[in-house]
């Protein structure tokens, strides 16, 4: 169970679909369900991002599932994530938690929702399914939260994004917060999203007080 968080726009998507892209071009029976956009406008993007994963969607090993927003409740929502993993889905990414929550009828408190995607997760750990949850966090820089929507504990992994303001340009930074079987690499790196794809950068030990969101070069 990974967790991938940050503040909206800053490539929460873009790098769960290359885990995607991964596990369905090495066999692996993959799908995402997306609550954010329409999965026309996610194979666009992800075309013009050349992340390739609109060939492995039309060959079927990559399933995508577009959600109508007010149209399910969660119990269908979870059914038709319980269906596909009865099918043979091992790999599942959920885009994004904030949908989920926004967009699905029937559940009368944000409590009541909360409950059942904790319910759904825990299904799909007991079935020993990878899942990738997307979940965004309201700021764009200053204090790290790791999720907004209480679900850190559930999660095996966490990975953040988040943006910084260095040499007076916006960029982006990834690290990893947690990894609950083994051990990690501590250290931030840089992350560029354009049209040559994702580009994952050094370490940036020439900086300190990167998670403040203005670092200072360390001479």
């Amino acid at each position: 169970m990974t967790v991938i968080s940050g503040p909206s726009g800053v490539g929460k998507t873009t790098l769960g679909s290359l885990f995607l892209r991964s596990s369905a071009a090495g066999g692996t029976p993959s799908a995402g369900f997306l609550f954010e956009e329409l999965r026309d406008d996610y194979l666009y993007r992800a075309d013009q991002l050349g992340l390739g994963v609109g060939q492995l969607h039309a060959d079927g090993p990559l399933r995508l599932f577009e959600v109508e927003s007010l149209t399910q409740s969660p119990d269908e929502f979870a059914a038709d994530v319980r269906e596909a993993v009865e099918g043979g889905v091992e790999v599942v990414m959920i885009d994004g938690i904030p949908g989920y929550r926004l967009g699905l009828r029937g559940s009368d408190t944000e409590q009541e929702l909360t409950r059942e995607l904790h319910a759904l997760c825990r299904y799909l750990k007991r079935m020993g399914v990878t899942t990738i949850l997307i979940d965004e966090v309201g700021s764009l820089a200053g204090s790290l939260d790791a999720t907004d929507e209480r679900v850190s504990y559930l999660a095996d992994n966490i990975i953040f994004l988040r943006y910084v303001e260095m040499d007076g340009e916006i960029r982006k930074v990834v690290g990893v917060l947690k990894k609950r079987f083994s051990d990690f690499e501590q250290s931030l790196r840089e992350l560029r999203i354009d049209t040559d794809g994702v580009t994952l950068g050094g370490a940036l030990t020439d900086r300190r007080g990167i998670l403040t969101g203005v670092p200072e070069r360390i001479e």
